[in-house]
């Protein structure tokens, strides 16, 4: 029986070339998303993680991310309850 006080959480895999001022951004973005709760990121060039506890399930999140207009530019690669990947192709 899982604990429901945790709050349901997504990773997000970057990958591809981002600098750690863009992902750290796109951190910031999510993080000011309606429905987050907190984004904790792990960067490493070419493959960094974004774990983000959110309200709602993974596609709500995702939903309400598209939203914010910081996916432009990005590749989605997989988008499953619990996981996103995204690409972020070079300039």
């Amino acid at each position: 029986e899982a604990d429901s006080s945790m709050s349901p959480a997504t990773t997000i895999h970057v990958v591809g070339i981002a600098s750690y001022d863009d992902v750290d951004k796109f951190k910031d973005n999510i993080a000011s998303c309606k429905g987050v709760k907190g984004a904790n990121l792990k960067f490493k060039k070419d493959k960094s993680t974004i774990q983000v506890a959110h309200a709602g399930t993974t596609e709500e999140f995702f939903e309400n991310l598209k939203k914010t207009g910081s996916l432009q530019g990005k590749n989605i690669l997989s988008l499953e309850e619990g996981t996103i990947e995204i690409e972020v192709p070079a300039k």
